[in-house]
């Protein structure tokens, strides 16, 4: 149903502007375009964390922090765009540096600063790592091209859903939280050992 939005929204963007022409038109799908995607990153952060499916009304459930996620996302794209200009390298570094700025807006209700801030904390030391992972949700979802484009259908959700949980990994490893289900093994566990009564051991030989 997520991805049946998406494609609604682009399909009629694209009708209204097939050759994207018009500014005002332009700046309308991308603001409509993070309003869905700040949708879709928190249903998927609460099918990573509690295994429940979201209701596709929770879609619009991101209007408290819409304004500064679609301003810090704009700045990303800006960042990242004139890093690429300057000899591409700065771009990427730029790009991997902020990679978890959109879900932290979602996650974590940052301002625009912390959310830069913040991510760059998450992502030090592992850029690299980020890299390689974000060639391989590129080579992914290529291969949903390739297969007609309705291999999209399947490559999205996973792509989506690995990178959700690439991000709560991450934060879980910086912050020294564990998992629920780690938690609750740990809970269950007796600390001492209880000695049986004497008269319930059987008798010595």
């Amino acid at each position: 149903m997520l991805l049946g939005v998406m494609f609604v929204v682009s399909i009629f963007f694209a009708i209204l502007d097939p050759k994207s022409e018009n500014a005002i038109i332009s700046l309308i799908s991308v603001a409509v375009s993070v309003f869905i995607q700040l949708g879709i990153y928190a249903l998927l952060l609460k099918l990573v964390r509690t295994g429940e499916e979201g209701k596709l009304e929770e879609l619009a459930g991101q209007r408290d922090i819409y304004w500064r996620a679609l301003g810090g996302m704009i700045l990303l794209a800006i960042l990242v765009s004139v890093g690429l200009v300057f000899f591409i390298i700065p771009g990427i570094y730029l790009a991997m540096r902020f990679f978890f700025v959109p879900y932290l807006f979602v996650d974590k209700k940052l301002s625009i600063g912390d959310a830069f801030a913040e991510s760059t904390r998450l992502t030090d030391g592992m850029k690299m790592n980020l890299f390689g992972f974000a060639l391989a949700l590129a080579l992914i979802n290529f291969v949903g091209i390739l297969l007609f484009v309705v291999g999209l259908l399947v490559t999205i959700p996973v792509t989506g859903i690995a990178t959700i949980m690439l991000y709560d990994k991450v934060v879980k490893s910086k912050d020294g939280t564990k998992d629920v289900a780690e938690v609750v093994v740990a809970e269950a566990t007796p600390a001492e050992v209880v000695e049986l009564p004497a008269e319930n051991t059987p008798a010595a030989a």
